[in-house]
């Protein structure tokens, strides 16, 4: 019998990338955007990133799962996939499920989204420190 693999892309669409919005309208992402996709032998299982709800600057925080079929035009030069293990994996799977409740318990707020300071960057800079790496980010996005 063969071992599972889990592996995690993180997947990045620059300014002006198209999106779709929950209503189905397409519009151009302003500042760019960053999100991770799970796969369980090489099934997508999860897509997870971090947004404001309203679409705004400085607004409440959503954790959102559609990023992986909204984002029209990502470009996958700017995504990395890497191997994990399980225990990785369902960390990320919990980290990125349930709307956000599971996000706030591992210690990301998701009550407000800040442009500058506390957007989809860091929601998956955490989601990384969780499954053991460790940024040398010089803007410190803990």
């Amino acid at each position: 019998m063969l071992d599972n693999k889990y592996t995690v892309t993180f997947r990045l669409a620059i300014a002006g990338d198209n999106y779709k919005t929950s209503t189905g309208d397409k519009n151009d992402s302003v500042a760019g955007h960053l999100w991770y996709v799970l796969h369980k032998n090489g099934q997508q299982i999860l897509s997870s990133g971090f947004q404001s709800l309203n679409h705004k600057p400085f607004d409440e925080g959503a954790v959102t799962n559609h990023d992986e079929k909204n984002y029209i035009s990502s470009h996958p030069e700017s995504s990395i996939t890497i191997q994990i293990s399980q225990e990785q994996y369902e960390t990320l799977i919990k980290f990125g499920d349930n709307n956000g409740t599971n996000a706030k318990s591992m210690g990301f707020s998701t009550d407000e989204y800040d442009v500058l300071t506390h957007n989809c960057v860091h929601y998956v800079f955490h989601a990384l420190k969780l499954i053991g790496y460790k940024s040398s980010n010089p803007i410190n996005l803990n």
